[in-house]
């Protein structure tokens, strides 16, 4: 394993500024994880760095990297603030178990009775190269700014066929991080009167500021 692989995009290391959302600003608790021997210290490998990623994107490749059992809920980092700025009903989380390389927290927007749209926010262990390769993704828009030091690609799913309404209803903001990607989903029933990708672009610069900022906030999800 390229135990300190990484680059870095639009960061010097320094501490990101602080922002409203307090729960996302400190690491809790948590026990130290073992690390492999040559680990570098605050590295995005070393599992108990409490320095403040914010901007890190990682490329270390899928299957090399120590986060397939260290992806937490991540809905615990959606407090109800965010939730009301994204005018969701309710969340839940999207897969149970810790031996995942990927992990969801799923959101509903209602009106009348209906849910009017889905939001989900995706931590993938995959590099934000591989998330976006050709196999996976259509590229729309690249170089996004979600945030002073994230900037996002917009992107859907491939067609599945001349005839896939998934296609025109969905769509996918990703950026990389120090542990792998985030992708925030927005699928709406009315495509015509609100823009998947707008919209999807709109939620990530709402939850991109309290998601995880260092490796020490990446526990499994229990």
């Amino acid at each position: 394993m390229a135990a300190t692989t990484a680059c870095t995009s639009g960061t010097t290391g320094d501490p990101a500024p602080n922002t409203a959302i307090a729960s996302a600003q400190t690491s809790p608790a948590f026990p130290s994880e073992s690390v492999p021997p040559g680990v570098k210290k605050d590295s995005v490998l070393d599992l108990n760095s409490t320095k403040d990623m914010t901007g890190v994107v990682t490329t270390v490749p899928f299957g090399e990297s120590p986060y397939a059992a260290h992806l937490p809920d991540i809905c615990t980092f959606v407090p109800r603030e965010v939730m009301e700025r994204l005018r969701v009903d309710n969340k839940r989380r999207g897969f149970t178990g810790t031996q995942l390389v990927s992990q969801a927290c799923i959101m509903l927007r209602s009106a009348a009775g209906f849910v009017q749209a889905n939001l989900t926010v995706n931590f993938y262990t995959s590099n934000i190269s591989e998330v976006l390769a050709s196999d996976v993704a259509v590229v729309l828009e690249k170089d996004i700014r979600i945030s002073a030091e994230i900037s996002g690609t917009s992107k859907k799913l491939p067609p599945s066929g001349p005839e896939d309404s998934t296609f025109e209803e969905e769509c996918g903001t990703a950026w990389g991080t120090f542990f792998g990607a985030i992708v925030v989903n927005y699928r709406t029933r009315n495509p015509d009167e609100d823009d998947p990708c707008a919209g999807s672009i709109n939620a990530a610069k709402i939850i991109a500021p309290a998601m995880p900022k260092s490796p020490s906030q990446m526990r499994p999800a229990q």
